[in-house]
């Protein structure tokens, strides 16, 4: 019998409706990268999984991966730009 991703990763019921909830006291689009950093880490990044457990637009869960990957190169390359420009901090 194969196990599913909730069950392998010790995601409890509660645990499910604990996130649920506070998913929602978030607002856009900082929900958005919320559901898709509960995904990668609780659901092994599986948006139908997502979608079927906390009822969540898949595409929405998916752009929210896509944002968590991407987000944090773009803010270093700006802070990267920022200092060859001298508007960052001086060493």
């Amino acid at each position: 019998m194969k196990t599913s991703t909730l069950e392998r990763n010790g995601v409890s019921t509660e645990m499910v409706d604990l996130i649920g909830r506070l998913i929602e006291l978030i607002a856009w689009p900082a929900r958005r990268r919320a559901m898709g950093d509960v995904t990668m880490a609780l659901l092994d990044g599986k948006r139908r999984v997502a979608e079927d457990v906390f009822g969540w637009n898949r595409k929405a869960v998916e752009l929210g991966i896509v944002t968590t990957q991407v987000l944090p190169a773009a803010t270093k390359f700006k802070r990267i730009e920022a200092e060859g420009a001298g508007l960052g901090r001086s060493r």
